[in-house]
């Protein structure tokens, strides 16, 4: 559904009350619990990396062993895999930790040792690549790939008409922070919840669903489809230089 619908979803289920409730107030309490969605699905770890996973796509820089990101996809990371020359095939990298390593990070020394055993490392909120030499460097080769643990978007607004809340986001690095959609299930589930919120405050009755919302969360989380919920996203690397119920029962 769109952001509109959502929100006169949430109203027109308490149209027989005397609440009235601002768009901006439907937006933050929907973000207030977002979070905690995401922790559920975090605790079943495999079923939490598809349904939150996100894949990632980066240019290489000639010379370059430092990829800087936001701290907020670094220490999500669940791989790396590099392409290092426009001729080779994608490799798997091991996540290395440069304290444990008592040699050189000069280009000569870092590929005789890393040669034929790639490795990644997370240093000053940045990627760093130890490896042989990295030759696919065109512009839009596309040759790092991450995969890491993403969040569903926030709501901005519920105004918007036209784009879905299951849609992803995408663009450059300040927009979402390339966040996926939110499921439809889980739409309809926020729907209630902020229901039950404003019902409880204002001492209004629940109903039996409402009573028992994260049960329901449970429910909904343990049968969600891993299928098609990965989102590819392109990053550019910062430079150095500068009404209807849609078949639910409401």
């Amino acid at each position: 559904m769109t952001p509109l619908e959502y929100g006169n979803l949430i109203r027109s289920g308490l149209k027989m009350t005397s609440v009235t409730l601002t768009g901006d107030e439907i937006v933050n309490r929907t973000n207030e619990v977002l979070p905690i969605v995401e922790g559920k699905i975090n605790e079943k770890d495999n079923l939490g990396r598809s349904i939150l996973g996100v894949i990632g796509f980066a240019d290489f820089e000639d010379g370059g062993r430092e990829y800087p990101f936001p701290s907020d996809l670094l220490n999500k990371i669940i791989g790396v895999e590099v392409k290092l020359s426009p001729t080779e095939g994608w490799m798997e990298l091991e996540s290395f930790d440069l304290s444990n390593y008592t040699r050189t990070t000069d280009e000569s020394t870092i590929v005789s040792q890393f040669k034929g055993k790639p490795q990644y490392d997370i240093f000053r909120e940045s990627l760093w690549i130890y490896s042989d030499t990295i030759t696919n460097v065109a512009e839009g080769n596309k040759g790092l790939k991450l995969w890491y643990l993403g969040e569903f978007k926030r709501l901005a607004n519920v105004t918007e008409a036209s784009v879905h809340m299951e849609t992803a986001p995408t663009g450059e690095a300040d927009e979402q922070n390339f966040k996926r959609g939110i499921p439809k299930s889980i739409q309809y589930w926020l729907v209630r919840y902020i229901r039950k919120e404003i019902k409880e405050e204002n001492e209004i009755a629940l109903t039996e669903y409402e009573t028992n919302i994260w049960n329901h969360l449970d429910d909904i989380i343990s049968k969600l489809n891993p299928v098609d919920t990965k989102q590819v996203v392109e990053y550019k690397r910062p430079s150095f230089a500068d009404y209807s119920n849609h078949g639910f029962d409401l």
